[in-house]
């Protein structure tokens, strides 16, 4: 049976070839050094939720990264753990390497657990561990903004057979969208008195406390973690947008997105009320669009659920996310819109 054991920087080599074997989505540029920022260089590393190692007879045969994340429930600091690129090589599959990996992980004293990106496989895993899939979060919306344009790309693109999966951030190929009425998607005018900024860590540090109003459920992040993570995505992204929306003096949200090939801009996290919905997810829109993005797509997140419903964005089925928590009040939080977990916690460097 295989020993399971923390990850060790000697090991980075190692997991680096294991998983480029054996995720279609590894990439060459994603080597140790990666690994190191990604798992082991947080400023919020928790020595007692590590990344795990399954090895056996001296050869690394699985890996699963733990990501350590930290939210306030009402007043009480939590422990979460994101987890991630849980892989086992085909050597090893006869036997219960991933299981044990996941077990390991989930049980290592912290409060709640979650995934973005679970495969069928892993979700029965998860299941037969007390978890239990995320269905406010298993899709992503998009809205397209200049669809001439993005019809354009996907039609050149296709003819010379380089279309990528992010031109269609969601399911299926969405023709309505070209029809601006069909999609009832228009580009919003900013609100009177609405505003946004360029918003550093220290920034948006200071501003948590007052947009955190309304979730009792939301990330605890300090400027450490939120720079260091900011460097590990422009590694990644090449660039970000990061805004802090205001009304007059009184802020009402902030938005991150990537702005990527081809006009097609990812959004990664979005924190705002319900009730200001409407002025800072109208600012990112036309923010992008102000920069050139002929389509936004994002994660489904609870609590934007009112605003999209009224914009009618595209939907698709996108992922299968799962969590897996013991307390069922904090559990039936984390799918409510009144819990903020965004894919800024989470395993934003998946597609």
């Amino acid at each position: 049976m295989a020993e399971i054991r923390p990850l060790d920087r000697n090991d980075l080599p190692a997991v680096a070839a294991l998983l480029e074997a054996n995720l279609p989505a590894w990439t060459p540029d994603q080597v140790p050094h990666w690994l190191a920022g990604m798992f082991l260089e947080s400023p919020w590393v928790d020595g007692e939720l590590p990344s795990l190692v399954a090895e056996s007879g001296g050869e690394v045969v699985g890996f699963v990264g733990c990501h350590a994340r930290r939210f306030r429930f009402d007043d009480r600091l939590l422990r979460a753990v994101c987890t991630s690129h849980l892989t086992v090589a085909p050597s090893s599959r006869g036997g219960a390497a991933g299981v044990l990996l996941l077990r390991r992980a989930l049980t290592a004293g912290q409060d709640f657990s979650f995934s973005d990106t679970a495969n069928d496989e892993v979700v029965r895993i998860w299941q037969a561990l007390g978890g239990q899939l995320d269905h406010g979060r298993s899709c992503d919306w998009m809205a397209v903004l200049r669809p001439a344009r993005w019809i354009g790309a996907l039609g050149r693109d296709t003819l010379g057979r380089r279309l990528r999966p992010e031109q269609i951030p969601v399911g299926a190929l969405p023709f309505r969208a070209a029809r601006r009425r069909a999609s009832r998607w228009a580009i919003p005018d900013p609100q009177p008195g609405v505003g946004s900024e360029e918003a550093d860590a220290a920034a948006i540090v200071a501003n948590l406390g007052r947009l955190a109003q309304g979730f009792r459920l939301r990330p605890a992040y300090d400027e450490a973690f939120l720079r260091h993570t900011f460097a590990q995505m422009e590694l990644q992204f090449g660039s970000l947008v990061r805004r802090l929306v205001r009304r007059g003096e009184r802020p009402l949200g902030w938005y991150l997105y990537a702005p990527g090939d081809r006009g097609v801009s990812r959004i990664l996290h979005v924190d705002v009320a319900d009730r200001e919905a409407d002025a800072v997810l109208g600012d990112l829109i036309g923010h992008a669009a102000a920069q050139g993005s002929a389509v936004v797509y994002g994660r489904h997140e609870p609590h934007l659920t009112r605003y999209l419903q009224e914009q009618r964005p595209i939907l698709g089925f996108a992922r299968r996310p799962v969590i897996h928590c013991h307390d069922p009040e904090l559990l039936a939080t984390v799918a409510s819109e009144r819990s903020l977990v965004t894919l800024l916690d989470g395993e934003w460097f998946e597609p």
